[in-house]
């Protein structure tokens, strides 16, 4: 029997929205607040006004209004960027990949409907996803009709090899793509990449590997990017990145693919079959952003940014890790909110807005299986963050707190209205 359009809809929201409304009602009303201080969500990065030249900034309003009276042609050649993505990719990673190793996207959120449809054409209705990637991406899935069969991680983020395999094995032949992504504290290498290639290429599956950043690490030895020079791996993944986090640039909604050159044609015949097509606008801001942005400053900000979160938390007697790459934070909620009716992430991140009025991420609202940790993004400047530190020290907020009487019941009331 054909599932309808409301089927559909509550089969995401089921996995999804259920976990995410009850938070996100408590962000939307808080977000608001004068003074608020926002460091959580990612694609309010402030980085434009330290990483593109001036000029390029002030061109914007003159030149932009002639490209909207333009149909934007999905046949005109490069009009997706592809060469000019490609030389952005190799300048910056020592990569030698050509236009033909790239796809463009209207988004990387586009980029899982987008190649999800295209697998289900071919037959596929399961789909391995890494345990602990955000569950907006589950979701994705979910509401595509997939069946979603998660790979255990180990503690750091990074996917249990064995029980890849032993999945794998289970479904062999059933399973074609593998959706993963790193946004926790593991120190990604070769070897772990060697390893994966090894079941990739032995039960013929694909990598959907979402890098996120192109450079931003903070240990001086991750290469974010290293999944383009591992060959071995390559041959086997689509490799996405986004213009939202080091380029601050996420209105433009340009994902890029990197893949084989076959997987490549294959993506581009189906964006052409389906007349899929990008703003004339967007892709003339982002062929300058190409040109123009400077990564290696944006990965020198983001560094001092997140030197500057930890150093924050780790004064307040937090046991801060900094990450290997990435522009997030991950910290440990204070132990006396654990053992109570609301979730410790939950009752930690309401106390934060409630009282010192900052607003961070509780990890359940995207990690459900993680619910005594929450989220710090590096998308304020570093004064900012001395901002964060005298009202987290205003209100006695550290990680060895008593817990705030009467917190759960307040809790409990701002959900029932």
């Amino acid at each position: 029997m054909p599932i309808s359009f409301e089927d559909l809809l509550f089969r995401a929201e089921s996995q999804y929205l259920k976990e995410r409304g009850r938070q996100w009602k408590i962000y939307s009303d808080h977000k608001k607040i004068p003074q608020m201080i926002d460091i959580w969500v990612a694609s309010h990065m402030n980085l434009v006004n330290d990483i593109f030249p001036k000029w390029f900034l002030s061109s914007i309003s003159s030149t932009a209004r002639k490209f909207f009276l333009s149909y934007p042609s999905h046949h005109q050649t490069d009009f997706w960027l592809e060469a000019e993505a490609a030389t952005f990719v190799n300048n910056n990673c020592g990569t030698n990949l050509s236009k033909n190793n790239i796809s463009i996207y209207s988004g990387v959120y586009w980029s899982y409907s987008m190649l999800g449809v295209l697998w289900i054409a071919q037959g596929y209705k399961k789909i391995f996803i890494a345990e602990l990637v955000n569950q907006t991406y589950k979701s994705c899935f979910s509401a595509l009709w997939y069946e979603v069969i998660e790979i255990s991680c180990h503690v750091d983020g990074l996917v249990c090899i064995k029980d890849f395999i032993h999945k794998a094995e289970i479904y062999p032949w059933e399973v074609k793509y593998f959706y993963l992504n790193h946004s926790r504290w593991g120190a990604i290498n070769q070897t772990y990449f060697e390893h994966m290639a090894d079941v990739l290429e032995e039960f013929k599956i694909t990598c959907l590997y979402d890098a996120d950043v192109l450079v931003t690490s903070h240990d001086n030895i991750t290469l974010p990017y290293l999944p383009l020079l591992v060959p071995k791996f390559f041959d086997h993944a689509i490799v996405l990145y986004n213009l939202t986090k080091e380029i601050s640039l996420p209105g433009l909604r340009i994902g890029i693919g990197m893949a084989p050159e076959n997987l490549t044609l294959q993506i581009r015949k189906y964006q052409s079959t389906i007349l899929q097509m990008m703003p004339p606008p967007n892709r003339f801001f982002a062929q300058m952003a190409f040109k123009n942005v400077n990564i290696n400053k944006a990965k020198e900000v983001l560094h001092h940014r997140i030197c500057k979160i930890c150093s924050v938390f780790k004064s307040l007697w937090w046991d801060v890790s900094r990450p290997c790459m990435w522009v997030n934070v991950f910290l440990d909620t204070p132990p006396s909110f654990s053992g109570k009716l609301h979730a410790a992430d939950e009752l930690f991140v309401f106390h934060l807005m409630k009282s010192a009025k900052l607003l961070v991420s509780p990890s359940s609202i995207r990690w459900s299986s993680i619910s005594n940790a929450f989220r710090i993004v590096a998308c304020q400047p570093e004064s900012v963050y001395e901002q964060v530190l005298n009202r987290l020290v205003e209100h006695n907020i550290n990680y060895n707190m008593q817990f705030p009487i009467g917190l759960e019941e307040s809790l409990t009331d701002s959900l029932s209205i």
